[in-house]
């Protein structure tokens, strides 16, 4: 295998990875939306038939649902650190001033778009996220945390 069809890989490695990355962020706000509608609906039958077992149950399904959320963050930095990876290592192998481009043929141009296009995927790099980092999960812990004590104050006042 010769430099360009490694780089070719790469870089159809690297757009497959972009893509996860947003389709497990649609994901992760899907089971955030799941998570108010559930927690809604449990107090909503909680404060109707006054039992504290729902809101228990609420409190559980709040905490698995953030247990998901967390793994789906988790697959999401293993993608993010690849792409990152894959960006550091193609950086070296793109023409980055334009000038030094010789352009004599319309395929010399096609190259040079490509080339671009490709410096401008490139360019959005994910700095500073680590998948161990507590602040990559900050948000799901905030997010899942507030829903679960507003359920403690439900479960507060239906028991006083």
């Amino acid at each position: 295998m010769n430099k360009k069809e490694e780089q070719d890989i790469l870089i159809k490695i690297f757009e497959i990875d972009q893509s996860r990355i947003s389709s497990i962020d649609s994901t992760k706000f899907i089971i955030k939306g799941w998570s108010v509608t559930i927690a809604t609906a449990i107090c909503g039958f909680a404060l109707q038939d006054k039992q504290v077992k729902f809101l228990m149950i609420g409190i559980v399904t709040t905490v698995l649902l953030g247990i998901l959320d967390c793994i789906y963050r988790y697959t999401q930095l293993l993608h993010v650190n690849r792409a990152i990876g894959i960006e550091n290592y193609l950086q070296q192998y793109l023409p980055w001033k334009l000038e030094e481009q010789q352009i004599n043929k319309p395929e010399d141009l096609a190259i040079q778009r490509q080339n671009n296009l490709y410096r401008g995927i490139l360019l959005s790099n994910y700095t500073g996220l680590g998948r161990k980092s507590i602040n990559n999960y900050k948000t799901i812990i905030l997010f899942h945390g507030a829903i679960i004590v507003l359920m403690l104050f439900f479960t507060l006042i239906q028991v006083c």
